[in-house]
């Protein structure tokens, strides 16, 4: 059990890594009038890219602690 929360809590770091980076991205990348028509249109992006990266990471995982 230790594991998984050890695991958990790298997972918890490395997704706000991410969702910082990403954030930062998307805000440079899309021009500033689809920013103000849609103001949470980049947080939208962010978390559907961090929970597809997160997903994939537990997937992998879950893959890894089952091999004896």
């Amino acid at each position: 059990h230790t594991s998984t929360a050890i695991i958990a809590a790298f997972s918890f770091v490395i997704a706000l890594a991410w969702k910082d980076l990403t954030l930062k991205v998307i805000n440079e990348n899309l021009a500033p009038k689809v920013l103000e028509s849609y103001p949470y249109l980049s947080e939208l992006i962010t978390a559907v890219f961090v929970t597809i990266i997160a997903i994939l990471g537990i997937t992998l995982v879950s893959k890894w602690a089952k091999k004896e």
